[in-house]
């Protein structure tokens, strides 16, 4: 009975855990590509649920809870600043659009700048033209 409070600490560790882990860890995200309606596509939705799977494990078989506390524990400290990218194949494929859509563009201009030289080296030959043909003024 002395350890209830921190079982009851670890059940809100392991709670966090299991939501992190089924609404963002990458572990499940072929299975949240797969089903995106379920309820690991909210974070909030998924607390619920998970604290529900605590309170059953404390209820049960308190250490069930403590792999899944210890593990939010180690990587909350060696988290790093990483993106959040829900549907990373949505994504390559608009910047893969993005990067065709500018190498095109590219192109173009690289087609521009081949057709200013080329006036560029005509208007240079006609004034060469004009200063042989003019006659000096004295």
């Amino acid at each position: 009975m002395d350890l209830i409070w921190l079982h009851a600490l670890i059940a809100v560790f392991a709670a966090f855990r299991l939501t992190t882990l089924f609404t963002v860890d990458s572990l499940w995200s072929p299975v949240r590509r797969r089903f995106p309606k379920v309820p690991w596509g909210c974070s909030l939705c998924m607390s619920v649920w998970a604290g529900i799977v605590a309170t059953i494990f404390m209820a049960l078989l308190p250490w069930l809870n403590w792999p899944l506390a210890l593990s939010w524990l180690y990587l909350s400290k060696n988290a790093k600043e990483t993106p959040k990218v829900e549907n990373q194949d949505q994504v390559v494929k608009t910047l893969q659009l993005r990067l065709e859509a500018l190498s095109q563009q590219r192109n173009q201009a690289m087609d521009q700048v081949v057709v200013l030289q080329a006036e560029v080296a005509r208007l240079s030959e006609e004034v060469k033209k004009q200063e042989v043909v003019k006659p000096e003024v004295k």
